[in-house]
């Protein structure tokens, strides 16, 4: 399956997700479910992103600034009668986990800069991460990910590599 292909099935899901949440149709559960498994597929594509880029700061300021952009329209979907920030959006979890990721790539720096990003990664997760969708579990899926972005599974004739995306929706649904 193509990057593309990931970003439209995680588009479409994301998709169903959303019309569940706001409009509660007779199959609810069953929606929501399918929706699900829209997260995992963009930790994934974070992690992607951040093999393949070539700036990684532009790529996490990028993120920050899509996360900024699109919490209006996120609360006034999600929470309408509270604050504008007693929710933050997904992406404020998707940049946690990609500045997890960053750190865990640049360790090799040993630097004031190094020294510096990670102590304003983990003052922003701190701040960010209790009221963010997904939290802590959603980042640390991000940082795991990345983690084994280069292991290969354990190769057995009854479960081809193939299907062992189907473990990706009961992740998503346990974050």
């Amino acid at each position: 399956m193509s990057v593309f292909a990931i970003k439209l099935t995680a588009m479409l899901a994301m998709l169903i997700d959303h019309c569940a949440y706001v409009l509660e149709p007779p199959h609810y559960f069953l929606l929501r479910c399918i929706g699900r498994i829209a997260f995992p597929l963009y930790c994934f594509l974070i992690v992607n992103g951040l093999e393949h880029t070539h700036d990684r700061r532009r790529y996490l300021a990028r993120l920050l600034i899509f996360a900024a952009i699109s919490q209006l329209p996120f609360a006034m979907a999600f929470y309408p009668r509270e604050s504008i920030f007693t929710g933050l959006n997904v992406f404020f979890t998707l940049a946690a986990g990609l500045s997890f990721s960053m750190l865990c790539a640049s360790r090799g720096e040993r630097d004031g800069k190094w020294y510096a990003f990670a102590a304003v990664t983990l003052l922003y997760a701190a701040a960010v991460l209790p009221c963010s969708d997904y939290g802590f579990g959603g980042a640390a899926l991000i940082f795991l990910l990345h983690i084994c972005r280069k292991k290969r599974a354990p190769y057995h004739p009854r479960c081809p590599a193939r299907t062992q995306l189907v473990l990706l929706p009961p992740i998503g649904m346990l974050v």
